[in-house]
């Protein structure tokens, strides 16, 4: 998309870092003709102090929590992961304890903690408790749709595969 700093500059409402950032959210947001407009990325988690002190006022945190046996056989796949489920446990239990210290520090106007398993098994509710937590009506959304695209996809029976395919070794060095 195509927006020039003078076209941005009006929209700028605060001379900080967020006051910059969200008008240009905004704008992308316009373009995709969407009413909002969202940022992912899995390393986040380890950034909310630094995420908190740049967005301190209007940012909202969606955290979505896997069984920690998936994630460590899913890491323990790539040549740059952990090298046993031990460490994998590790970086699992430090991630979900720098979660609840942010859940402490912001609360549920805040952060908002889905588990993919309960994603994958009832969308309708997680969906919907996810529309309550961004505060969008229920008329903007569609729910429906959105859950069944969940239900056929690929990823639905994408959980428990620890249960399959993990070494009783990994699994004993995670638990």
């Amino acid at each position: 998309w195509r927006r020039s700093a003078s076209r941005l500059r009006p929209a700028v409402r605060e001379r900080s870092y967020a006051g910059v950032v969200y008008p240009v959210f905004e704008c992308m947001a316009d373009l995709q003709g969407c009413a909002r407009v969202g940022n992912k990325n899995p390393d986040y988690g380890r950034q909310f102090p630094l995420l908190n002190g740049l967005f301190p006022t209007q940012a909202k945190y969606l955290s979505i929590v896997r069984d920690g046996r998936d994630v460590a056989l899913s890491i323990l796949k790539v040549r740059w992961g952990p090298s046993s489920g031990y460490i994998a446990a590790k970086v699992w239990s430090d991630s979900l304890m720098a979660l609840a210290g942010i859940q402490q520090q912001l609360g549920p106007d805040r952060v908002h903690v889905v588990r993919y398993e309960d994603l994958l098994r009832s969308p309708h509710t997680v969906l919907d408790g996810l529309r309550k937590f961004l505060s969008i009506p229920a008329s903007e959304v569609k729910i429906d749709a959105a859950a069944a695209e969940i239900l056929k996809g690929q990823r639905v029976a994408n959980f428990d595969k620890w249960k399959r395919e993990m070494s009783l070794r990994d699994l004993s060095l995670f638990e």
